[in-house]
């Protein structure tokens, strides 16, 4: 008997290896995917195009959120993966970094600071500063750097780059935009950016997966979109020694 059940066991053993197999191949299914609202509009339309176009098998449902909800939903498993910036986060999760990028400022013809060519930390401490809901903290310029250093911060609170470029055109002030989201403003606008120079540092964007979680084909097709919708100078080591196994 003894003998028997050992068998059955290694059976079943083996059926689990085979089942695991299986779904780290597949394709096919339901995708749900979280993108912290600062990297959506540089990420999210060439991603869900080309994920669309070559693999109408997968079924995707792209959400845009802030990095506490991102988190709450991974935690609940009820998120398959999520782009967020790099950070400190719980052991459940698996951390595959991505890209990083710098920071410019959008500048009103009307600020002080539009007539320079080149802007330090120093320059917007204490000005009229469009910033999103946790202030400039958001974009990791400093961590000594507070909401209360800038005069516009209480005034909106929100998650959306557009949102602040538009109040400082109608109403002045400064913000802060990524890099990768500069190519996005019109050719009018672009007059408007000006670069920091190196006291500010990039941020760094990862994508997090549970630690449990077992679609590797599906996350390296992930991974790949999302490489091609940044240059190459941007990626991690990560995205330029694809794939990655789980």
């Amino acid at each position: 008997r003894i003998i028997d059940h050992a068998r059955q066991v290694l059976h079943n053993t083996l059926q689990i290896k085979e089942m695991v197999k299986t779904e780290k191949e597949s394709l096919s299914g339901e995708l749900n995917l979280c993108i912290v609202s600062t990297v959506a509009p540089i990420l999210a339309p060439g991603l869900i195009s080309r994920l669309f176009s070559e693999h109408p098998e997968i079924s995707l449902h792209v959400y845009e959120m802030r990095v506490e909800a991102i988190l709450d939903k991974l935690h609940k498993a009820e998120m398959d993966m999520a782009v967020l910036p790099s950070g400190t986060y719980s052991s459940e999760f698996l951390e595959v970094p991505l890209f990083h990028e710098g920071f410019m400022a959008y500048v009103s013809p009307d600020d002080a600071l539009y007539g320079k060519e080149k802007l330090s930390r120093s320059d917007i401490l204490g000005k009229k500063v469009w910033t999103l809901h946790d202030g400039i903290s958001a974009y990791t310029i400093g961590r000594d750097i507070q909401i209360s250093d800038f005069s516009y911060s209480k005034m909106y609170e929100g998650g959306r780059i557009s949102i602040l470029v538009d109040l400082v055109d109608a109403i002045g002030g400064v913000t802060i935009i990524p890099e990768l989201y500069v190519p996005l403003l019109s050719e009018s606008r672009l007059n408007h950016v000006r670069p920091f120079d190196g006291t500010v540092p990039p941020r760094h964007i990862s994508l997090m997966v549970r630690q449990d979680y077992v679609h590797e084909r599906l996350l390296n097709v992930v991974l790949s979109a999302i490489a091609a919708q940044v240059p190459g100078i941007n990626h991690e080591d990560t995205l330029r020694h694809l794939p990655v196994r789980l």
